[in-house]
């Protein structure tokens, strides 16, 4: 592997045959399984550990936002984006910017599994939508951390849009 480390560790026989079979199953090397595995370790496991982050079930949280009105959930992810968000961008990066946020929103959804995040930059605005099939409360969830992180905190001039599976938010690249 061109720019690879071989490195020789030991493995428990179970280990070994569940990463065989995961990998077999995946139609993958267990190199990669495991690099994968790895690089999750180090980017979202360990750096959540230090935040405090904990993993909770997509149907747990369905539950709970089904119990919470709209204009609530929306205050509350704008909550969550000075009080969990900011603080992990700026653990992870070093800063807390307009580029660092997105950055930190690219890894969360590579890694925590709450939807499929994109970015782009059209006309002079920045595009970032979060892809999900949570529904319409998870919508506005993200919406208000959205606007807490660019609006509220970075200062920006943001516009949200919601559908049942989607949320969207545009605000000036400046």
């Amino acid at each position: 592997m061109p720019g690879g480390v071989t490195r020789t560790v030991r493995l428990d026989e179970e280990l070994d045959l569940a990463l065989r079979n995961r990998a077999k199953d995946e139609r993958v090397t267990v190199n990669s399984l495991v690099n994968r595995a790895i690089w999750k370790f180090i980017e979202w496991d360990l750096p959540s550990e230090k935040i405090g982050m904990v993993d909770v079930s997509p149907v747990t949280v369905g539950k709970l936002m089904n119990e919470i009105d709209d204009e609530r959930l929306v205050e509350l992810g704008r909550q969550i984006a000075g009080e969990v968000v900011k603080p992990f961008t700026e653990y992870l990066y070093g800063e807390f910017s307009v580029d660092s946020s997105i950055l930190f929103f690219k890894r969360m959804s590579h890694y925590a599994g709450r939807g499929v995040f994109g970015d782009k930059t059209v006309n002079g605005k920045h595009v970032l939508v979060i892809k999900h099939n949570l529904g319409q409360k998870w919508s506005r969830y993200s919406g208000g951390v959205f606007e807490g992180v660019f609006g509220d905190l970075l200062g920006k001039k943001t516009k949200v849009n919601y559908t049942d599976d989607l949320c969207m938010v545009q605000f000036p690249a400046d």
